[in-house]
């Protein structure tokens, strides 16, 4: 054997072992951040797609997972805090959950409800759902639709499963802002639109 093969021969064996030391290959999923005109919010309904992998070069349909955020977040609330990209892509390669859709939509401090100032509730269900079914190869039903949410939009998550629940197959509520009777006086929801009377 040449010196020349043996060069090339341990080239090879370095390089396969590097592969086997970096672990299973990363998964190409795709966050892009979208927008709709939006009549409920009488402005742009801005928003955030995780694709998983193999979306772009499959022609599968998928279920869709609707994350609202807390209180003034928005649209990158999930992506930068909640670490949802590598989470998720996590959770599907290692066969824990199927490759699915996530919407992150942004409605700052609208609490997900049609209130004073924003007809946040209508914008998501009435606006948003049918343009994320005729816009990305979902699974258009009952049962391909989730709807999770934190704090406040824990509370549009309820909202939304209790109004609702012909278009949503499941909910989670993360510690979600809900009271009985009414929020205490030193809670954020009582300094945001849509709970002020005057």
């Amino acid at each position: 054997m040449n010196v020349l093969s043996l060069s090339s021969r341990l080239v090879g064996l370095c390089m396969l072992a590097m592969v086997s030391l970096a672990g299973p290959a990363a998964l190409a999923s795709e966050v892009t951040v979208h927008s709709i005109a939006s009549k409920g919010l009488n402005s742009d309904f801005r928003y955030t797609v995780y694709l998983p992998d193999g979306y772009e070069s499959g022609r599968l349909r998928y279920p869709v997972l609707y994350l609202l955020h807390g209180n003034g977040g928005d649209e990158n609330e999930w992506l930068v805090k909640g670490q949802v990209q590598p989470t998720v892509d996590g959770l599907i390669r290692d066969g824990k959950v199927q490759p699915f859709i996530i919407v992150m939509p942004g409605a700052g401090t609208s609490w997900w409800v049609d209130g004073n100032r924003d007809a946040a509730e209508t914008a998501l269900i009435k606006e948003l759902v049918p343009h994320i079914d005729s816009s990305f190869r979902t699974i258009a039903a009952r049962d391909g639709r989730m709807i999770a949410g934190l704090s406040a939009g824990g509370y549009g998550t309820v909202n939304a499963i209790l109004k609702y629940p012909e278009m949503f197959v499941s909910a989670a509520a993360m510690s979600p802002a809900v009271y009985v009777p009414v929020p205490p006086s030193h809670s954020s929801a009582m300094r945001v639109h849509p709970f002020q009377k005057d």
